[in-house]
């Protein structure tokens, strides 16, 4: 083995017990390794290492700022979380040395003079696989907007957390315009509840019960901004109207509805009860039946009314209660099994059915309660 390196060794060297010293620091893993060194593996195998008070550094949770111009890049192996003021509106290029199962923050800061927007690459996917609209960071001037990717593949990036920016809530009719920079909503409707039904006025010996209402319908959805567009048509579903004293049924309630996006229906009206004199128990008519969403991610039934029952000797009646939306159910019918008289209480639970009127013998007949208009909630993302 010559100083010049001009022989190889063609064995090991046994050193009987001592060791080389003043080795200069490694630079690639077939250089000799030395205590206080350091060498980059790179696609290396440890077999069972012990490693003791190690430091790693780790790129994925390094901050890095990135430059703002026509076009931004992103080198995700220089720092997963990255930030950037926007000086104009601008393109988000595909980012580069993506992992898959990565997750990766992006800052997004408005400038002083704010309104900037963003086109973003196509591998940037929102809620669903959709595309990113332009508007979506928020656009007030010195606004923060952040959002978290994660990549399921190494190549696209879709994004798994934001936060509600506003939220829009209409009881009657209007218009639903979504806020600047809005990316996605949440919309929550609830049709109306159907109307209780009235109780007939009885003479002595003779009872009545109406039947409750149903709840209405629901409906609830994910929507893009792309399919709100610049907005949206709302219409509640109004309660439906009390059954009289003849008796009546309780009107139908009306449909809630986000423009043509989803629909929930009212439910339907409580059967009226006539006066009863036998001495047998009966049921009077039929509960309302819930009203029906459609269209939503998720749709829901609203319950049925309850069936008022009377029974004639000795004299009781319970009429029927309300059905649920899925805000409640409508208020218990006026009276006891034993007493009975006057108007039902109205619903009072967006979408919730009314409950029945009840009449015992001698007393005048009462109309069933007014059921609940619908709701519409509109929950925006940014």
């Amino acid at each position: 083995m010559l100083k010049d390196g001009t022989q190889t060794l063609t064995a090991n060297i046994p050193f009987g017990g001592f060791k080389p010293t003043g080795l200069a620091a490694g630079v690639s893993s077939t250089d000799a390794a030395t205590i206080g060194g350091s060498e980059t593996l790179t696609n290396k195998t440890l077999t069972s290492p012990t490693l003791t008070s190690p430091t790693f550094t780790n790129p994925a949770n390094t901050t890095q700022a990135l430059t703002d111009g026509a076009n931004i890049a992103w080198n995700m192996a220089s720092g997963g979380v990255a930030t950037v003021t926007l000086g104009g509106s601008r393109t988000m290029d595909a980012p580069t040395n993506i992992k898959t199962g990565g997750q990766y923050v992006l800052h997004i800061t408005q400038d002083g003079t704010g309104g900037r927007t963003v086109t973003w690459n196509s591998v940037f996917k929102g809620h669903g696989g959709q595309a990113i609209a332009s508007t979506q960071p928020i656009p007030t001037a010195g606004a923060r907007s952040s959002f978290l990717f994660e990549s399921p593949d190494g190549t696209n990036l879709v994004l798994i957390w934001s936060r509600i920016g506003s939220m829009q809530v209409f009881t009657g009719d209007g218009t639903y315009t979504p806020t600047a920079g809005m990316r996605y909503c949440k919309g929550t409707i609830v049709g109306g509840g159907g109307g209780g039904g009235g109780s007939q006025t009885n003479a002595g010996g003779s009872v009545s019960a109406g039947c409750g209402g149903g709840g209405g319908g629901a409906s609830i959805k994910i929507i893009s901004a792309n399919t709100i567009g610049a907005s949206q048509t709302v219409t509640i579903g109004a309660g439906g109207a009390a059954g009289s004293n003849a008796p009546t049924s309780g009107g139908t309630g009306g449909t809630t509805s986000l423009g043509s996006i989803i629909t929930a229906t009212g439910g339907t009206g409580g059967g009226g009860g006539t006066s009863l004199t036998t001495s047998q128990p009966s049921d009077s008519t039929t509960g309302g039946t819930g009203g029906v969403g459609s269209s939503g991610d998720v749709n829901f039934t609203g319950g049925g009314g309850g069936i008022g029952f009377q029974f004639a000797s000795p004299n009781r009646v319970a009429a029927g209660f309300g059905g649920s939306s899925i805000c409640a159910g409508g208020p218990p019918p006026l009276g006891s099994a034993t007493s009975g008289a006057g108007s039902t209480p109205a619903a009072t639970a967006y979408g919730a059915g009314a409950s029945g009127a009840q009449t015992l013998g001698g007393v005048t007949g009462s109309s069933g309660g007014v059921g609940a208009a619908g709701i519409c909630i509109v929950e925006e993302f940014f």
